[in-house]
């Protein structure tokens, strides 16, 4: 259970922490079941590992994936979020608009064919195919180009 009082959060659910409020956006990109919270007051929010320097794509494919920028790009714009903190902070490395639009661009590129891939070397968790962006990677397999 978590602190939703369910087993999963909903798209679009406000979280009241009293002087905060937070509303959840679901954004698979990690995982299937990746979210962003959002603070609109604040114009920030809480990525985890939706998005991030060094982005997995452990079980969503580039087409979802690219449903996901594409809703946060909408979302940042409309509410002015000026960044996400990602699930793996280090000093700032956080995920602003350009970003999410240059990760948009990129896996629009791969699915399209106009960049390939090449071979991750480390073969981190199994994912074998690498792209590079501005300052950060995405890390897939074939699978995820379908």
């Amino acid at each position: 259970m978590n602190i939703l009082g369910s087993d999963r959060a909903i798209d679009g659910q406000i979280i009241d922490l009293g002087n905060r409020q937070l509303e959840v956006v679901y954004t698979p990109g990690h995982t299937m079941g990746s979210t962003t919270f959002i603070d609109k007051k604040s114009g920030y929010g809480f990525s985890g590992d939706s998005f991030g320097t060094g982005l997995l794509l452990l079980s969503v494919n580039f087409s979802t994936f690219i449903a996901s920028c594409e809703k946060m790009i909408d979302i940042m714009k409309t509410d002015n979020i000026k960044c996400l903190y990602p699930g793996h902070y280090n000093n700032d490395s956080v995920e602003t608009l350009f970003k999410i639009e240059d990760m948009l661009t990129l896996s629009r590129n791969v699915m399209s064919g106009k960049i390939k891939a090449s071979s991750n070397p480390d073969n981190t968790f199994g994912l074998k195919l690498l792209v590079e962006g501005n300052g950060y990677n995405i890390i897939f397999n074939d699978s995820a180009l379908k």
